[in-house]
């Protein structure tokens, strides 16, 4: 590694240190595109060695290599669909805590074992990694990154889950409440331009568009819907209303060739399960 490359690797780790670095004069030497990688192969270190923390849960890295192969296998035609084809984009398949799958951007995606268990299909599966691989697509994560940046700047905390939100709201800090609301806002839309990269997907790969939105049936089935009262607080939008929108994006593609279960979803559901 050359000087420049190692000071400019030193110059990323210290601008993502800083709730400030949105406002550094430094930050002419890098990237939007420099940062989403250096973040993302951050995270893909850490589920290297092997274990790392999400949301205050412990998750490990599978220790089965054939599976992680075979998540690649169904996830690498999505990805390669995406117009940032310089990215190093890689899976993730760990273990441990709910159905879950999250990207940090810069093309890594992360997928739990256990969602892979949730899903009856591979096209459910796929639904899902396209959701994530939209995130990434639309740059969701830098964009994040920027705009807490701005926000502490701000004096503005970003991780207020929706309790404390409303607790403000009901205390009538109502300066506080409405900037929170407006970032929340945001987060849905985001929420929602990942949901149509599925469709996007499902369209171009084949697979039957009522699977675009089955997952998200069985999510209501076993997770209670946010209320219409509180989603405006959340980061989500309804599951209810992201099932409406993938059916309307859906019906204007009208019926798909009806891609079935690979081998490879084969072997990961005969392993998994």
């Amino acid at each position: 590694m050359s000087v420049v490359d190692s000071n400019r690797r030193l110059l990323l780790k210290a601008l993502l240190a800083s709730p400030l670095y949105t406002f550094a004069p430094s930050l002419q030497a890098v990237t939007q595109g420099d940062i989403d990688a250096f973040s993302a192969d951050r995270y893909w270190q850490r589920y290297l060695q092997g274990r790392f923390p999400v949301n205050n849960t412990m998750v490990i890295r599978h220790e089965n290599r054939q599976c992680e192969q075979a998540l690649q296998e169904i996830a690498a035609p999505i990805m390669a669909m995406s117009t940032r084809k310089h990215l190093d984009w890689r899976m993730g398949l760990l273990h441990a805590g709910p159905p879950n799958a999250f990207t940090p951007g810069g093309g890594v995606i992360f997928v739990l074992d256990s969602l892979i268990a949730f899903c009856d299909t591979e096209a459910e599966l796929a639904s899902v990694i396209a959701h994530e691989v939209g995130h990434v697509e639309h740059r969701h994560a830098i964009r994040r990154i920027y705009s807490q940046g701005i926000l502490a700047e701000m004096g503005i905390d970003t991780n207020w889950d929706t309790q404390k939100v409303i607790s403000a709201f009901k205390d009538r800090q109502y300066e506080l409440v409405s900037q929170k609301l407006a970032y929340k806002s945001y987060q849905r839309l985001w929420e929602h331009q990942a949901d149509a990269y599925i469709v996007r997907a499902f369209r171009h790969l084949g697979y039957p568009m009522v699977n675009a939105y089955s997952f998200f049936e069985k999510l209501l089935q076993v997770y209670a819907d946010s209320s219409p009262g509180l989603c405006i607080f959340g980061s989500h939008p309804q599951v209810k209303e992201r099932i409406q929108r993938i059916k309307g994006l859906g019906r204007a593609y009208g019926k798909q060739a009806r891609k079935g279960d690979s081998e490879a979803f084969k072997y990961l559901k005969a392993t998994l399960n």
